[in-house]
C-alpha cells in the first residue's frame, strides 16, 4: 500500500474541490428598463415610483396634482415623516451631502431660474431621480447625466 503525502492530499483537494462549486449567474445581454435597475430600498422611492404619472399642478401636494416640494412632502408623509411643504424651507431642513454620498431617498436641488433655488426632486439612485416635472406636465423620472438637469444641480440634502 502506498502512502499519500500530505502536499498530495491537500493537491487532491484542491482540484476536486471546484466540482461542488456553484456556477456563474447568467447575465442577459438584454437591455433592462429603468424599474428593473432602479434601487428602491428607501420606502420614500417605493412612494414615488407609484406616483410617476400623477399630474403636475402649481400648489399641488395631493395625487390630484403636485408641484416639485410638494410632491416630496407627500412622499415623506406617506412614510409618517413630517418635512417642510417648500423647496427652501426643505432645503434649510437637510443635511447638505456631496453628490457622491446621496442615497435613495435624498433631495436634489436645483436652481431652474438663475438667481435661485427653484426645484427639488427625490434621488433614486443610479444617477436618477423622481421629480414633478413641468414639461412633462407629471410626476417622472430624470437623470442626473442629463446636461439640462446637471448644471442646475446644486445641492443634496438628507432628511434627518
Amino acid at each position: 500500500m502506498r502512502k499519500v503525502s500530505h502536499f498530495g492530499v491537500v493537491i487532491i483537494a484542491i482540484l476536486f474541490s471546484g466540482c461542488a462549486s456553484v456556477a456563474a449567474p447568467q447575465v442577459s445581454n438584454r437591455e433592462r428598463s429603468w424599474e428593473e435597475i432602479a434601487p428602491q430600498s428607501h420606502p420614500v422611492v417605493k412612494i414615488a415610483e407609484k406616483l410617476k404619472g400623477s399630474p403636475y399642478r402649481y400648489g399641488g401636494f395631493t395625487p390630484e396634482g403636485f408641484d416639485c416640494s410638494g410632491f416630496v412632502y407627500y412622499a415623506y408623509r406617506q412614510v409618517g415623516k413630517t418635512i417642510p411643504r417648500t423647496t427652501k424651507a426643505q432645503f434649510r431642513a437637510s443635511k447638505r451631502l456631496a453628490i457622491e454620498d446621496a442615497q435613495p431617498g435624498d433631495l436634489l436641488f436645483f436652481r431652474i431660474n438663475a438667481r435661485k433655488l427653484s426645484h427639488v426632486g427625490l434621488y433614486a439612485g443610479n444617477g436618477r431621480f423622481i421629480h414633478a416635472s413641468t414639461s412633462r406636465k407629471q410626476i417622472a423620472d430624470a437623470s442626473l447625466d442629463d446636461t439640462y438637469w446637471n448644471k442646475r444641480l446644486i445641492g443634496v440634502g438628507r432628511i434627518p
